[in-house]
């Protein structure tokens, strides 16, 4: 497997997600506009006829583990272990947990700032997020670039710097 296969894993699921975020809330509103909360339920469960469809007709091939079976508990204290003492996985998981932290903390005052600071509405609350998922999609186009040009580390940086940079503003 080449070793650009999965960053470009990632950064292509990263684009689907965004694209999602961006253009979802805003067909959402136009079908419930159009035709009724009722009308954006229904069609919400006639999309996922087709998942459920490939689910139903996937043969998976079950492979049997060559690996005694472990109990729940057993495998838990064994992956807390495998964590404590894998100090590259712990600066991951704490990157993560930071990352996660402060991109929730965007999203849930996201409402907020369109109200209040940019004394907007809906219509604002829905550019901002357009505008947030349409920058996402064009970093993920352009990680390759980036990885290319700067280590593993220092793209990490630039990018925890370029996401604190604006929250600094409203800080």
């Amino acid at each position: 497997m080449p070793a650009e296969t999965l960053p470009s894993a990632v950064a292509l699921n990263g684009i689907s997600y965004n694209i999602a975020r961006s253009f979802g809330p805003a067909i959402g509103g136009i079908v419930v506009a159009a035709a009724g909360a009722v009308a954006a339920f229904a069609a919400n469960a006639l999309l996922y006829l087709p998942l459920f469809a490939v689910l139903f007709m996937w043969r998976r091939v079950s492979e049997p583990s060559r690996l005694p079976r472990e109990r729940l508990n057993r495998a838990i204290v064994s992956g807390v272990r495998y964590i404590a003492n894998s100090p590259p996985i712990k600066i991951v998981l704490a990157r993560t947990f930071a990352t996660g932290l402060v991109g929730g903390s965007v999203s849930a005052l996201m409402p907020l700032v369109a109200r209040d600071l940019l004394h907007g509405g809906a219509q604002t609350y829905g550019i901002m997020l357009g505008a947030f998922g349409m920058g996402a999609v064009i970093g993920a186009l352009n990680i390759g670039q980036i990885r290319r040009q700067l280590s593993g580390e220092a793209a990490v940086r630039a990018c925890a710097l370029s996401m604190a940079a604006p929250l600094s503003r409203w800080g």
